[in-house]
């Protein structure tokens, strides 16, 4: 388990026990179990709020805790959902223990004189809303990623009505000082993203190629290079199409003057960014992953892609030319035919494998494993479509393979 979720553990112990020491402190538990549990679902679910507003800033501490932010953002998904939950089952349980006082039941989902009531039904329905829209509703990723910033709001909202509602809980100090510390720290988080030193780099589109269904661009720092190991990604503003911020797997080498990305026409926004020109401005934001990190110091490399997950594995294979390294590198690169092969050009052509799934059929672990001779000293790097990486990673560990020994990158950010 990562570092991080055992910090997660320890931070959700911790509120209990401060929860039931508040109980001893004002005279015992009492009342209805309906309302215990109504009460510890909210210290616990806006303190999950907190720290998961934390998991989806750029803070490179968190990359020892979670890992990088592709894998943080994943738990950032679980955590969002398990405290939303929390927040939505508080109202319910009290709710219970009230009645058949149903006036009194009404003062908690209805808005009414009480201002500390009021916070919480507007924690509660913006909670509801923010869910549906994230899970439920189909929309732009830009679009979608304004709205879901607003959960931060709704944790501030439902802290502040822990704090304000006067209850036996809300009277003990030190769970006060406790939501109110988790609270300052959200809101911290909250004003560096918004308003701190941003990783972000200015560019020019200097090249754009366009092969088939991928276009090529290539871009020159207007400033300021912005510095990335081979295989990572970026975040990239395209300010001729607004707002949208879209991650892209940087292909070309560290070492390289021009920053370049391949990018194949599959949705909405990349069929946009055909008609990328030469001038066009680019707000550049990263860089982030880990997925070719410290690659060929310990072991062989067997790099896997599937499609365009080629890109990140370019940058690798560019950069690994001019290393001084023992290790061995092999490539497998699936595609359904010639013509879906982008970027072949940019290959080693020893210790290459070119499977075209028309004529060969799916590409398995197995196949893989058997091409380059077994699994004994070798690192698996995978980059391609989800369904693909989850069947790999599950079949190499079947065969022996130590999960810290198979690397991805996640791109499925919603």
């Amino acid at each position: 388990m990562r570092k991080g979720n055992w910090v997660v553990l320890l931070t959700v112990l911790v509120s209990v026990n401060l929860f039931v020491l508040s109980k001893g402190e004002i005279g015992g538990f009492g009342g209805s179990i309906w309302l215990t549990l109504g009460q510890l679902a909210a210290i616990v679910g806006v303190v999950l709020f907190c720290i998961n507003m934390m998991l989806s800033s750029k803070f490179d501490f968190l990359n020892d805790l979670w890992g990088s932010l592709d894998k943080r953002l994943k738990y950032h998904k679980w955590y969002g959902i398990s405290a939303s939950m929390l927040i939505l089952f508080h109202p319910i349980w009290i709710g219970v223990s009230r009645i058949p006082n149903y006036e009194r039941v009404r003062q908690l989902f209805w808005p009414g004189k009480m201002l500390e009531y009021n916070l919480g039904i507007m924690a509660l329905y913006g909670t509801i809303l923010l869910v549906v829209l994230t899970l439920f509703v189909k929309m732009k990723y830009d679009v979608w990623l304004r709205t879901h910033q607003f959960m931060g709001l709704m944790a501030l909202i439902a802290a502040a009505h822990i704090l304000t509602i006067g209850s036996d809980v809300g009277r003990y100090v030190w769970l006060k000082v406790w939501i109110l510390f988790w609270m300052l720290a959200a809101m911290g988080v909250f004003i560096i993203n918004k308003f701190g030193k941003k990783n972000m780099y200015k560019y020019k589109v200097s090249k754009v190629n366009k092969i088939g269904k991928v276009v090529e661009i290539s871009m020159e720092a207007e400033n300021e290079k912005m510095k990335f190991e081979a295989g990572q990604y970026a975040y990239f503003e395209f300010k001729k199409f607004g707002k949208e911020r879209h991650p892209f797997s940087i292909a070309s080498s560290p070492d390289k003057d021009e920053l370049m990305i391949a990018v194949k026409a599959l949705g909405d926004f990349t069929e946009k960014l055909q008609e990328v020109e030469v001038g066009d401005e680019v707000e550049v934001y990263g860089a982030y992953g880990e997925f070719g990190k410290d690659i060929g110091e310990n072991n062989d490399a067997v790099l896997i892609a599937g499609g365009i997950g080629i890109t990140p594995i370019i940058s690798i294979v560019d950069w690994w030319k001019k290393q001084k390294t023992k290790n061995k590198l092999n490539l497998v690169y699936s595609v359904k035919n010639k013509e879906d092969a982008y970027g072949v050009e940019y290959l080693p052509k020893e210790g290459s494998e070119i499977w075209e799934s028309d004529t060969k059929g799916r590409l398995t672990a197995k196949s893989v494993v058997e091409m380059v001779g077994g699994v004994l000293g070798k690192e698996f790097y995978i980059c391609g479509p989800k369904g693909m990486i989850d069947a790999f990673s599950e079949d190499l560990m079947k065969m022996g393979v130590n999960k810290n020994l198979i690397h991805y990158e996640d791109f499925w950010l919603k």
